[in-house]
């Protein structure tokens, strides 16, 4: 294109700037009006190019592209474009260091229409300190309200919104909301995507030194006494590191039902993951629960445990065991321990078992 003569008195302006738009792929037919420029958006975390149509009635563009020489009026048409594609997000965020969002993350939720979150104060807060735009519906889906609040997001998406889907930190739907909306946009074809970011628990792994080649990630530990003794027996056999989330004011019970249950076993606790004051330490219940007595933690901690050692089980003598057993407990439960520690077939134990007791008669 030509460049303005030296010395006109024209005026020269800069390109209009275009929201979101970040790169000029072409000019065509810059010598007769109407001039077409076609402006297309490729970040690498876009779902798709996007494009969008400027057209001027009559301008010419400087070389180097960056200003143009206006000589009559200036009408820009812009094409509607659709900046995502329809359907639900699910988006990660920060656990404790805002620098952790990925930009693909702040992408979908500024392009999103509709957010559905745990606490809206929490969500807006968070937009506020990304420096997004908040003008758009929070929606408030908890566990509480799940069951009904599905539909009526899914009904959105079917009107051709885009939903972002948040927890107040971290990965959606781990010990958090949203499976069960997710189940549905499934049954019922809606498209979800996934964009995925910080976790806790795959990050207090990493910091522990425990075996993670194998791992079972239970949840918020029970609150109550037994519950909290049933759920640690009922995995503690498990071949496996084991995974929790608890928090500080309960941590000290729980390691103190965790060393009656696991023993020796090494546990890591793992807090303020990405934090100031991030720190994972390791040791048995017993020392774990002396270093906290001296240093209460705060906020919400991740609870591991090592997997139990391996027992040659050919070596086991079982009618040994049984009958030692039989002599401190009832044969029900003397049943249920050896089949945990063995491994073999309940039944067959079960007949051991009587026919050891059936000689003492």
């Amino acid at each position: 294109a030509a460049s303005p003569l030296k010395g006109s008195k024209t005026p020269t302006r800069k390109l209009p700037s275009v929201p979101r738009l970040t790169s000029l792929i072409s000019v065509e037919d810059t010598s007769a009006p109407p001039l077409v420029l076609t402006v297309v958006r490729q970040p690498a975390s876009s779902p798709k190019a996007i494009r969008k149509l400027i057209f001027f009635n009559t301008c010419n563009l400087s070389q180097n592209r960056k200003s143009y020489t206006k000589e009559t009026s200036l009408k820009i048409f812009e094409c509607k474009v659709q900046m995502m594609k329809n359907g639900l997000y699910i988006v990660a965020t920060p656990i404790g260091n805002l620098a952790d969002i990925s930009a693909r993350a702040k992408e979908v939720l500024a392009e999103a229409d509709v957010i559905a979150c745990e606490d809206t104060r929490v969500t807006r807060k968070l937009f506020s300190l990304l420096g997004l735009s908040a003008a758009k519906p929070f929606i408030t889906c908890q566990d509480h309200n799940e069951e009904q609040q599905a539909q009526s997001l899914i009904d959105l998406v079917k009107e051709g919104k885009t939903l972002a889907l948040v927890s107040d930190a971290g990965s959606p739907l781990i010990s958090d909301p949203g499976y069960k909306l997710i189940r549905r946009c499934r049954e019922q074809g809606v498209k979800v995507w996934t964009v995925p970011g910080c976790c806790a628990v795959i990050s207090a792994l990493q910091l522990s030194g425990l075996p993670t080649n194998r791992f079972m990630f239970a949840g918020f530990i029970p609150n109550k006494d037994k519950a909290r003794s049933d759920l640690f027996n009922e995995l503690k056999n498990i071949n496996t590191t084991l995974v929790f989330y608890e928090t500080a004011p309960r941590i000290v019970k729980t390691l103190t039902a965790a060393a009656s249950v696991f023993g020796n076993r090494e546990i890591a606790v793992a807090r303020e993951i990405t934090k100031l004051y991030e720190e994972c330490v390791n040791g048995t219940a017993e020392e774990l629960i002396a270093h906290f007595d001296e240093n209460p933690p705060k906020g919400e901690m991740v609870l591991m445990v090592s997997p139990p050692e391996e027992i040659d089980r050919e070596k086991i003598d079982t009618d040994a065991l049984l009958r030692e057993k039989l002599g401190l407990i009832p044969l029900k439960t003397a049943v249920k321990e050896v089949v945990e520690l063995t491994g073999m077939n309940k039944n067959d134990v079960y007949a051991q078992a009587l026919k050891i007791k059936n000689e003492n008669l």
